[in-house]
């Protein structure tokens, strides 16, 4: 949930999945890849121990987190890093990553287990979607500054954007206690 500064480091998971049932559809949203990991549990604490367990790490403290948001930009032009280049061909393309986890749910489970989850998860999804949601409004950014600046100056144009989302991600988790105060809590 905080954010490497400036390129994220991509996080390799145990892959790419349909969403838990229940969950919503986040297929629509441009560039993203979701991400699962399975935790199971008979109780709120046993999920909680495989949550911290098998967690993604965090690249930037190397602390396991129930969920990540990562993303990566890109960019070129022709004639890039010469005083002649194009930068009105210039093209930015960005990926974002996010890890989530998902309940197995058996028999075994307990239907207080899944109400406790569905709640925790709601409030997981929707605050990783502020990050989401945010890189994905200010990705154009990141095309303006490159045009907006002169073929010597571009990639540090496009790096104090990369900042500012970064800036947006770390604030976003310290105001919201890494989504505590949004619900994300599971004992």
């Amino acid at each position: 949930m905080k954010r490497l500064a400036l390129v994220m480091a991509f996080l390799i998971s145990a892959g790419a999945a349909a969403a838990p049932e229940g969950q919503p559809d986040l297929s629509a949203i441009p560039h993203l890849s979701v991400h699962y990991y399975d935790v199971k549990g008979k109780t709120a604490r046993q999920v909680r121990r495989q949550l911290n367990t098998l967690g993604p790490i965090d690249p930037t403290d190397h602390a396991r987190m129930d969920a990540t948001t990562l993303w990566a930009f890109k960019w070129d032009w022709p004639g890039r890093g010469t005083a002649r280049c194009d930068l009105a061909s210039a093209k930015v393309d960005y990926r974002i990553d996010l890890t989530l986890p998902r309940l197995v749910v058996n028999d075994e489970t307990p239907t207080a287990v899944q109400l406790k989850w569905k709640i925790y998860l709601d409030a997981l999804t929707e605050h990783e979607l502020g990050h989401v949601n945010f890189v994905v409004q200010h990705a154009p950014e990141v095309l303006a500054a490159i045009r907006a600046s002169s073929c010597l100056n571009a990639d540090k144009a496009a790096q104090r954007v990369l900042a500012e989302i970064t800036r947006h991600d770390i604030e976003y988790d310290e105001e919201t206690d890494h989504g505590v105060i949004q619900g994300v809590h599971l004992p």
